[in-house]
């Protein structure tokens, strides 16, 4: 029987815009989610070599947001091509973008966060980890922990080309060709930040503007409660069997508790669905999987949890 009030939320968009769920239930209905502090799902555990790595929780998470490149042109037929192409002219700012880095940032989760894996991450790894914390503009220790893609994804903000249109016959030359660019945004930084610095990259002759639809907007973190990362200590030490330690994580993909965190919920984000390896991340994919043992482990993992917060 628990002793205070569990309320809870079930949502449609998550990782989209949020008008048909989160953003929607906050706008219109605040006094419904008046709580002291919200778990989401997120975070969750790590595989290397088919065995527990590291388990996580998310205290904060990156902004979403979509921009729309375009490029204009007159046309004509194909039989007389120009240099001026529109596919030709996005294709290129697109190659632009495949080569830019957003700068090394780092925040009070992330440091956290590499601070804690340093101690059971690769020799390599782990020094430039260390090395970075040290000094965030050491270009060597960026370079070799932005190999890995969710390293370097939790080190900047992060830009890629992810829809692409262009052209309406193939007798015609293209009037128009456009990419959507799927941005995380690192907290801290603005939209526009980023919109200036896309413009900047791809040039004149290809137009970026947001997407009105998809633009996040950066949340503080949340600052870690003990009782939060105590259930899942020991939701975690049961459930596989380790006694690995649980770090707090900055998502780098986007969730509702950017909504909750924006009304001064804290959130954290949690998961023990266990097996899949970073490797194998499959997520929005149209293969997207996890194993079956994980689900029903995952079942454990939160009931303990929730008799642990509320039990």
């Amino acid at each position: 029987v628990p002793d205070r009030d569990l309320i809870l939320v079930l949502t449609p968009d998550e990782e989209k815009s949020g008008l048909l769920g989160a953003e929607w239930l906050v706008q219109n209905h605040r006094d419904l989610i008046d709580a002291a502090f919200a778990i989401n799902e997120g975070g969750g555990g790590t595989l290397k070599d088919g065995k527990p790595f590291l388990q996580a929780v998310q205290a904060t998470e990156k902004a979403f947001t979509d921009f729309t490149l375009t490029v204009k042109n007159r046309g004509g037929h194909s039989s007389v091509p120009r240099p001026d192409n529109a596919i030709y002219q996005l294709a290129n700012g697109l190659v632009k973008l495949e080569h830019f880095a957003f700068p090394v940032m780092l925040n009070d989760v992330t440091r956290a966060f590499f601070s804690g894996t340093a101690a059971i991450e690769s020799p390599v790894n782990a020094a430039a980890m260390r090395a970075l914390l040290k000094n965030p503009n050491d270009a060597a220790a960026a370079a070799t922990l932005s190999r890995d893609p969710r390293y370097n994804s939790m080190l900047r903000t992060t830009c890629v080309a992810t829809l692409l249109h262009g052209g309406h016959a193939d007798n015609a030359l293209p009037q128009s060709a456009t990419a959507t660019v799927n941005c995380r945004i690192f907290p801290g930084v603005q939209p526009p930040e980023v919109q200036a610095e896309l413009q900047k990259l791809v040039g004149p002759k290809v137009e970026v503007k947001p997407d009105p639809n998809y633009i996040g907007q950066p949340t503080p973190a949340s600052p870690l409660r003990p009782d939060v990362v105590a259930a899942v200590n020991n939701a975690v030490h049961k459930v596989i069997g380790s006694d690995m330690e649980v770090y707090p994580e900055m998502s780098t993909g986007a969730s509702d508790g950017s909504f909750f965190r924006a009304q001064g919920i804290p959130v954290y984000d949690i998961d023990g669905s266990w097996g899949i390896s970073p490797i194998d991340e499959r997520a929005h994919g149209l293969d997207e999987r996890i194993p079956v043992r994980a689900m029903y482990d995952d079942v454990v993992y939160w009931t303990m949890i929730f008799k642990s917060l509320a039990g």
